[in-house]
């Protein structure tokens, strides 16, 4: 969790975010999101994703929306079907970008920290 020790929001550095504290349950609804942002949890998605080049990770989102993992993950798996995004897992985390803007395979093994070849 991001905040600045008092429960305050503040920008996240590394990925242009806004982040917040959590509720004291852990997370909001998709219908919290949508009384106090006026946009549903996917147009938030996209949103974020455009504001920074067209990806973030998924942890990112869970942190700026603060809904839960599982609500983020079932709403980003509705969108891979209808072919809005696509996520790839780099490491142990899943990166999610907007469809057209997906790095060369390449390009996501040297992010990642290997250029995909085994050390001799």
């Amino acid at each position: 969790m991001r905040t600045d020790g008092n429960g305050e929001r503040r920008r996240d550095t590394s990925t242009n975010v806004t982040v917040g504290a959590r509720p004291s349950n852990g997370s909001r609804s998709e219908a919290d999101l949508l009384l106090e942002d006026g946009v549903r949890p996917r147009e938030r998605f996209v949103d974020l994703m455009e504001a920074n080049d067209g990806w973030l990770r998924q942890q990112t989102l869970v942190e700026a929306t603060q809904l839960s993992q599982a609500t983020v993950s079932r709403t980003l798996t509705t969108m891979e079907e209808e072919g809005v995004v696509t996520r790839r897992r780099v490491g142990r985390e899943n990166v999610v970008y907007l469809s057209g803007r997906e790095p060369s395979d390449l390009e996501t093994e040297l992010d990642a920290g290997t250029d995909g070849r085994t050390p001799t």
